[in-house]
Parts: C-alpha cells; sequence; structure tokens
C-alpha cells in the first residue's frame, strides 16, 4: 500500500505538524452546534483533506470516515436533461469535486444542501458514539467542496444564499489551494484556516516515521535520499512520501512477488513495445489484476517500485520524479472516483513515452 494512504492520520489530535491549524480545526469541532462554515487552503499535499478526515473524527467518532463510499447520483438540472455524477459520502458528510461538477453547478451544489439538510430537519440526526458510556447527536450534517476556487460566480452565489437558509442543519467546509477566485460574500461567511506546505524538518520527520512503520530497521542510509526527496518535494508531503517510498523501495534487493507479477506481465512488455497500442492491448491483464488479485492502491504501489528500479537499471534516473508525480495522479484520480483501469492505463502511457523514440 502506498504510504501516503496508509500512514495518514485519522485523528486531529495525531496531525504533529501544522498544530495551529490543527488546534483551530479543534476549536471548530467543540463548538458543536455553533459550529463555522469552514475554509481549509493551502498548497497542495499540505495536509488539508487529512484535517478534513480528523474534523470529521472529531464530530462523528472513529466510524465516520470508516463508513464513507462512493455512490452515483443523478440530479434533474432543466429542460429534461439530467447530470450524473459519483460523490463519497457517509451519513454524516458528503464529499464533492468542484472540478466535476460541470457548467451546472449552482444546481448540484444547491441540491445537495437541501436535500441533506431537509433529511437533518426531518429525520432524527445520525447517532454518534462519543465513548462505550455515552452517546449524543449532531443537528447537522458536513458538505465538503473540494477545489472551491473552481466554482463558477453562479455557483458561489447559489451557494452563499444556501448557506444561510440551511446553516443549522448543514455545515460547509471548502477546500481550495488559495483564497483567489473565491468571491468575497463567501470569505465573509467562513472561518479561514491556512494549512502551508510542510517545513523541511517536518517533512523529514514525516518520512522517518513512515519508514519507521514500513518496517526499515535502519533510516540512516536513507538520510542522503530522504535529504534529496524533502528539497525537491518543496513542503508536498504525499510527494514527498510517494519519491521515499520509491527510494527504500530501490534499497531493497529482493523484489517481492506482486512486484515480479506486474514486471513479467506489464512493465516489461511496456518496455519492449512502448505504445500506445501496446497499453491498450493490456487492458484485459490489467483489468483481471484489479478485479482477482489487487487493490487499486497495491498496484500502483507495485508499479512505482518496479517501474522505478527499472528506469535506474536503464540509466533514466532523472525520469523517476515524473514517474512518481504520475503514479500521484493516478492515486488521486481514483481517490475522486475515477476508473481504477483508465488511471493504471494512464501511468503505463507515461511510462511507455520514457522509452519511445
Amino acid at each position: 500500500m502506498l504510504w501516503s494512504a496508509a500512514f495518514q492520520p485519522e485523528s486531529l489530535e495525531a496531525c504533529t505538524i501544522h498544530r495551529r491549524a490543527t488546534d483551530l480545526m479543534g476549536a471548530m469541532a467543540s463548538a458543536g452546534n455553533k459550529m463555522a462554515h469552514l475554509l481549509v487552503y493551502g498548497g497542495m499535499g499540505g495536509g488539508k483533506s487529512t484535517r478534513v478526515r480528523g474534523l470529521l473524527h472529531a464530530l462523528y467518532g472513529p466510524k465516520a470516515w470508516k463508513r464513507r463510499h462512493p455512490s452515483t447520483k443523478t440530479f434533474d438540472i432543466g429542460k429534461s436533461k439530467a447530470h450524473t455524477m459519483t460523490v463519497y459520502q457517509s451519513p454524516f458528510h458528503v464529499e464533492l469535486d468542484a472540478v466535476k461538477l460541470g457548467a451546472k453547478d449552482r444546481v448540484v451544489v444547491q441540491h445537495f444542501i437541501k436535500t441533506m439538510a431537509e433529511e437533518v430537519a426531518t429525520t432524527e440526526a445520525p447517532l454518534v458514539e462519543e465513548d462505550k458510556a455515552s452517546t449524543t447527536r449532531r443537528p447537522f450534517v458536513i458538505v465538503v467542496i473540494e477545489q472551491a476556487n473552481k466554482l463558477s460566480m453562479d455557483a458561489q452565489q447559489g451557494l452563499r444564499r444556501t448557506m444561510e437558509v440551511y446553516e443549522a442543519h448543514c455545515k460547509i467546509v471548502l477546500t481550495a489551494s488559495t483564497t483567489d477566485g473565491i468571491i468575497p460574500a463567501i470569505l465573509s461567511r467562513v472561518a479561514p484556516i491556512r494549512v502551508p506546505l510542510a517545513s523541511d524538518e517536518a517533512t523529514m520527520q514525516v518520512l522517518n516515521e513512515a519508514a519507521t512503520a514500513y518496517g526499515e530497521p535502519d533510516l540512516e542510509i536513507h538520510k542522503s535520499t530522504f535529504i534529496k526527496i524533502v528539497h525537491a518535494s518543496q513542503g508536498n508531503l504525499k510527494k514527498a512520501l510517494l519519491a521515499a517510498q520509491a527510494a527504500v523501495m530501490l534499497e531493497r534487493t529482493k523484489i517481492q512477488s506482486l512486484s515480479k507479477l506486474v514486471k513479467s506481465t506489464v512493465l516489461d512488455m511496456v518496455v519492449r513495445l512502448p505504445s500506445p497500442a501496446t497499453v491498450i492491448g493490456m487492458r484485459p491483464t490489467l483489468a483481471e489484476h484489479l478485479g482477482s488479485v489487487l487493490f487499486p492502491s497495491e498496484l500502483l504501489g507495485a508499479l512505482m517500485d518496479v517501474g522505478s528500479l527499472l528506469l535506474e537499471r536503464r540509466k533514466r534516473a532523472d525520469m523517476i520524479p515524473t514517474w512518481i508525480a504520475a503514479i500521484c495522479e493516478a492515486e488521486q484520480a481514483i481517490h475522486r472516483s475515477a476508473s481504477p483501469l483508465a488511471a493504471t492505463e494512464y501511468v503505463l502511457l507515461v511510462f511507455a513515452g520514457f522509452f519511445a523514440k
């Protein structure tokens, strides 16, 4: 499994860096019914999604995130037209990606907030287990809108009005890389929490903790490599973790059986015949792996490990950062409900490009 997923903190207390931002999120959760709408912003890989996950943990308990699942929704957007999209949701929250909402983002956003708020108002709120001895109920649910700065002006104006009408039953959490593009009317109605990119010291701390948890007995042998990764990642923890995992695997002389499978059935063929046609022809093999052998994260992890090793052996080590970035993009796409098969084909096309003449 990818380190960026395996070692992601589940609660706010487990977030060891950016304590000020974490404490602010904790204070918002402690406000209970008086919690404000939030805007969590900062650079990619700094930990925005991790803290939103911690907020859900603080509000609804440890089962909130585990009950998160993909769901396909269809919306009536007028003139006998419908818009279908896949979202992640639990009994306590729903996650929307502004980029995937399309031209009718105002209709979709308002529909979600209105529907969820009415469900809370007309039914009993979800039961939250605080501990074995006590339980409570939250009179509101959370709507998370990722990349909120990509919402259209029309959608933001509609969101402003909807936030006011349904505030008692629906709390909005916006995430964005920057506040640019978010209208003043929205900014004046949210509590902004900036999650900056990690410092070099914090990034090194995270890498060492992940490597230790992964079972590396001697971190000293990775020290110089980790220093290079820290500088190259520029505070992007996800990118740093992916690169560190690849570096650690390169140090291991014995390739695991999973890596052998990926190498013999996938990457060797791409190296021999580096073309889009080769990748498309592998679709049945990839589908078989994903359907009966591997989880998507395991397949991506094996591709990253073996691909990095092949690039180094074939004097293309300078391509490893690009390879790792492609794996990171594929992981993000799968997280946002993209097809695992399509995401895997994408990274193989990138790999084929390294060897194409």
